[in-house]
């Protein structure tokens, strides 16, 4: 069986490395070097790095569906062209030149989360499962029909770079199992009834409003972890919140402030009577502070207010 693979980010990487070990890969398509760092100098992307080391032919084109894209894939006689988070549009052309098809690892159980960004909706939701589903691709985004899935449970309190690790790996058995004979599976069409969208993450969403339940607040947190993370302000000072927890209370004092005097934890008061216990908080271009640390170096007062955040 002949392969190419599509893909770019870290949780393209599983899915490569495991297609290298069991099956023939004729090239690896991925997005061009892109500029990184305060440096600005061109960075190859994750799954460029794996296919160096793992010495395959690696191609960078401006536009996947170009015609010597879909003119190669054609002359090499491809069987499979597996697509992992590849990030652009591909023509019907080019779906249309492998032998048996194009098959796309996505990180939802479809047609819940179609888009680019499902593993950070499936947390912001607050959900309590997820899971891969094999596609074969159509025009249209994620409406293809599906081979295979597998559920995966949400782990209490997981974010989401873990998650998207335990998915990747998923995604990679999930190929390795069941491609040599996907080609005989009747794939199922898509229930349209039960489509939701999962947009692509934009900075603003990580501005935190303190008149949320705290509940909903954690769900933010922990889908946002690294990018583009949960602020809030407070002294004029943007800090991001990294970990936290939800509590009940019966204060029903106004959001956004102390809920005690903070001299062993820090307790800001939400919506619907909940406070949210924060944990870990980074100022601004600042280290990283526990609680305490928090609390000895701002000495902050009881009910002293926080303001939202205020990201761009």
């Amino acid at each position: 069986m002949k392969i190419a693979f599509m893909g770019t980010p870290e949780f393209a990487v599983p899915s490569l490395k495991a297609l290298a070990a069991h099956f023939s890969i004729a090239g690896v398509f991925c997005q061009p070097d892109r500029p990184k760092g305060r440096s600005g100098q061109p960075s190859a992307c994750p799954v460029k790095q794996a296919a160096l080391m793992l010495d395959l032919p690696v191609f960078q084109p401006a536009r996947a569906s170009a015609p010597e894209v879909i003119q190669w894939v054609l002359s090499e006689e491809i069987d499979w062209l597996v697509v992992a988070a590849y990030g652009q549009i591909l023509s019907q052309a080019l779906l249309d030149a492998p032998r048996l098809g194009c098959v796309n690892v996505h990180a939802s159980l479809l047609p819940r989360w179609r888009g680019a960004s499902p593993i950070h909706h499936v947390l912001l939701h607050g959900e309590s499962e997820t899971g891969i589903s094999l596609m074969g691709m159509v025009q249209k985004l994620d409406a293809g029909p599906v081979y295979v899935q597998a559920k995966l449970s949400v782990g209490k309190g997981e974010g989401r770079s873990a998650l998207e690790s335990r998915l990747a790996e998923l995604g990679a058995n999930l190929l390795v199992e069941h491609l040599p004979n996907l080609h005989t599976i009747n794939p199922q069409i898509q229930d349209e009834s039960q489509v939701t969208y999962a947009p692509i993450i934009k900075k603003a969403m990580g501005n935190l409003d303190w008149n949320t339940s705290a509940t909903e607040l954690c769900h933010q947190i922990r889908a946002f972890e690294g990018w583009p993370g949960v602020w809030a302000t407070f002294r004029d000072q943007a800090i991001r919140i990294d970990q936290a927890e939800a509590i009940a209370t019966h204060d029903s004092g106004s959001a956004g402030h102390f809920l005690l005097e903070p001299k062993k934890e820090l307790l800001v008061r939400c919506a619907n009577q909940s406070a949210l216990r924060i944990l870990k908080l980074q100022p601004a271009a600042k280290k990283l502070l526990t609680a305490r640390d928090f609390i000895n170096g701002f000495r902050p007062q009881a009910d002293e207010p926080w303001s939202n955040g205020n990201l761009q």
